[in-house]
C-alpha cells in the first residue's frame, strides 16, 4: 500500500503537466462537432423522402361531410407536411406549405392503380393515367347471357348509365392481376327459344338452338313454355337459364339442348279437342 501511494505522488505531477498541454479551442472544437453531428442528423432526418404506408387509412365523417384526403406534394419535408394519416383537407398552419387535398375515396395515392384495358379481360393489368383514378371498371356478366361486347375494361367509373346493366366497378390496386379482370366462365351450352305467334295462340320453336353463357360453377339450364302459355306467362326469349318467378307457364331442364320440344300433352291436348268436336 504505501509503494502504491508512494507511485501516485510521483505520477499527479505529470498528470497535471499532460492536461495543461492540451489547448482549450481543442475541447470546444470538439465539443462544438458534437453539437453539428446531432444538429446535422435531425436536420437529415427532417428531410427525408415522406414514405406512403402500406395500409390504407380508414376515414371517419358526418352525414353531410364530403369526401376529402390530403398528400404530400413534391419536395415535402416533416415540417411542411404534418397529417398522420390522409384523411380530411391540409392544415391551416403556416408551415404547412407542401400538402394538396383531393375529394374522391382513396384518391391521394402516389402512383396510379392498374387495371385490365381495352377487350382482352385476361390481359394484365396496366397502370392508368392518373394518380387521382381509383376505380376500374368492367363488362358485367349477366348469368346464362355473357357480357355486353360494347362495353370495355377500363380505368375509372363505368360510363353513363351503365352501372349494375351492363358495367360493374371495382376499387383498383397495385396489382398486375387486376380487380376488373375477367370472370372465370364455363363451356357454353345451347337450348332453343320460342316466340309466341298472336294469331295461331302458340309457340313456335327456333330452328336451331342458341348459345348460353354461365359463370364456372353454374348447372346447365334450359326452360320452355308448358301447354296454354301466353305471352304473359312464359316471357323468355332465349330458353336459356331459370323460370322467372312471374312465368306461371314455365318448366326448366338440365343437359344441353334438352327443351327441344314442348311437352307430348301439348300436342295431345288441342288434338283431343278436335276429335271430340268432330265426334
Amino acid at each position: 500500500m504505501h509503494v502504491v501511494l508512494v507511485l501516485v505522488r510521483l505520477l499527479v505531477p505529470h498528470v497535471k503537466n499532460v492536461l495543461a498541454m492540451i489547448p482549450l479551442d481543442a475541447i470546444h472544437l470538439q465539443r462544438q462537432q458534437q453539437t453539428l453531428s446531432v444538429t446535422n442528423t435531425l436536420t437529415i432526418l427532417l428531410h427525408l423522402p415522406l414514405k406512403k404506408a402500406d395500409a390504407m387509412e380508414t376515414c371517419k365523417r358526418l352525414k353531410s361531410t364530403a369526401i376529402k384526403c390530403n398528400k404530400p406534394k413534391t419536395g415535402a419535408t416533416k415540417t411542411t407536411y404534418t397529417s398522420t394519416t390522409g384523411c380530411g383537407a391540409c392544415s391551416t398552419k403556416e408551415s404547412e406549405t407542401h400538402c394538396e387535398s383531393c375529394t374522391t375515396d382513396s384518391c391521394n395515392r402516389d402512383s396510379a392503380i392498374k387495371c385490365v384495358q381495352g377487350t382482352n379481360g385476361t390481359a394484365n393489368a396496366t397502370a392508368c393515367a392518373t394518380t387521382t383514378e381509383t376505380k376500374c371498371s368492367s363488362p358485367k356478366f349477366v348469368e346464362y347471357t355473357g357480357v355486353d361486347s360494347s362495353v370495355k375494361y377500363a380505368c375509372g367509373a363505368c360510363a353513363g348509365e351503365t352501372l349494375g346493366s351492363t358495367c360493374q366497378e371495382c376499387t383498383g390496386t397495385d396489382s398486375t392481376t387486376g380487380c376488373n379482370k375477367a370472370v372465370e366462365t364455363a363451356a357454353d351450352f345451347k337450348c332453343y327459344s320460342y316466340t309466341y305467334n298472336s294469331t295461331t295462340k302458340a309457340f313456335t320453336k327456333s330452328s336451331t338452338a342458341g348459345t348460353c353463357k354461365r359463370l364456372n360453377g353454374t348447372i346447365i339450364s334450359c326452360n320452355k313454355p308448358k301447354t296454354n302459355a301466353t305471352s304473359t306467362t312464359y316471357t323468355s326469349k332465349t330458353g336459356c337459364g331459370n323460370c322467372t318467378k312471374t312465368d306461371t307457364h314455365c318448366s326448366t331442364c338440365t343437359t344441353d339442348s334438352c327443351n327441344s320440344a314442348l311437352r307430348l300433352v301439348a300436342l295431345f291436348v288441342p288434338l283431343m279437342a278436335l276429335l271430340v268436336h268432330l265426334f
